[in-house]
């Protein structure tokens, strides 16, 4: 492997120990991973990388959204507190407590937020959710009301709302393709197709196919190792839609076409060879790793200056 892009999209987290022990990959022994601090002293801790010689020198990117949260927060922060890789993608979540549960009886207990987390250079990675409605509208906290803190190197890192990406990359869904996904439009569709329930998906012969022998001479396609969403796809889905009876207009439709071809790849390839296949056949045209790719060598440049 030479680069690692590290997805953390949509990751809500998991245990402190977890998110210590992946941002001890990347990060060289006794760099501080993360801290707590709370009002009492007694709960006051720091967690350094305890181990060398693994990843350190991998050029490194990491992809978080408003659904990378908690743990997720933690190895996001560490990296970019310590100028050890690039982040690209929207604000993350800002879920950032230490909490301890106290027994009040048999089935009974309160959680008490004790402490919070603090990134190494010592920003607060919780949000303020006294207006929970208004980040929802916007995703982004206020940055006049947001601590300032600084990376090793000097840059400028903003704290109290989450993690904000070093390049930010909208992957907002337009609405009508958010609509089309959300009916399970691009899934029914992808199914008729690769069952031969379209007119187009007549035409092809399938890899999970009983084997056709006589593929070539009646006239039918037979489909490799890829698929490709081409018009005529397109014109397909159109017919699809139109049995749905979903109404559009042709702006909207033309407006939203690149990310429509998008999500029918990747359903189209999880029917043909299964979700992984699905998950990979979208990442070749996400926008969002698409810009990963294009700063990986800036993430290496960061190497090349420690």
């Amino acid at each position: 492997m030479k680069s690692l892009i590290l997805d953390l999209r949509l990751n809500s987290g998991g245990t402190l120990v977890q998110s210590i022990e992946v941002s001890d990959l990347f990060l060289p022994k006794g760099a501080l991973i993360v801290s707590m601090k709370g009002r009492n002293p007694a709960y006051d801790r720091e967690f350094p990388a305890f181990l060398d010689n693994q990843y350190e020198k991998l050029p490194l990117v990491i992809l978080i959204d408003q659904g990378t949260a908690s743990a997720s927060e933690i190895v996001s922060g560490a990296v970019m507190d310590h100028d050890r890789g690039i982040i690209v993608g929207e604000d993350s979540w800002g879920k950032g407590l230490v909490q301890t549960v106290f027994p009040l009886a048999p089935n009974m207990a309160v959680a008490l937020t004790v402490a919070k987390y603090m990134t190494p250079s010592g920003r607060s990675i919780q949000r303020d959710y006294s207006h929970l409605e208004d980040y929802l509208m916007s995703k982004r906290a206020p940055e006049d009301s947001r601590e300032v803190r600084y990376t090793d190197r000097g840059r400028k890192v903003l704290g109290q709302g989450g993690i904000t990406p070093d390049y930010a990359v909208n992957s907002l869904l337009k609405p009508f393709t958010g609509r089309l996904r959300m009916s399970g439009a691009f899934f029914s569709y992808a199914r008729r197709l690769v069952q031969h329930q379209t007119d187009l998906g007549r035409k092809f012969v399938f890899p999970q196919d009983p084997k056709d022998a006589g593929a070539a001479a009646s006239g039918k396609i037979q489909v490799g190792t890829t698929f490709i969403v081409n018009a005529d796809v397109i014109a397909d889905f159109r017919k699809f839609l139109g049995t749905r009876k979903v109404e559009y207009d042709e702006k909207t439709f033309l407006e939203a076409e690149a990310e429509i071809r998008r999500e029918l790849e990747r359903e189209i390839a999880g029917a043909i060879w299964g979700v992984e296949a699905g998950v990979r056949a979208a990442r070749v045209n996400d926008p969002v790793v698409m810009k990963a790719i294009q700063v990986m060598p800036e993430a290496a440049r960061l190497l090349e200056q420690k």
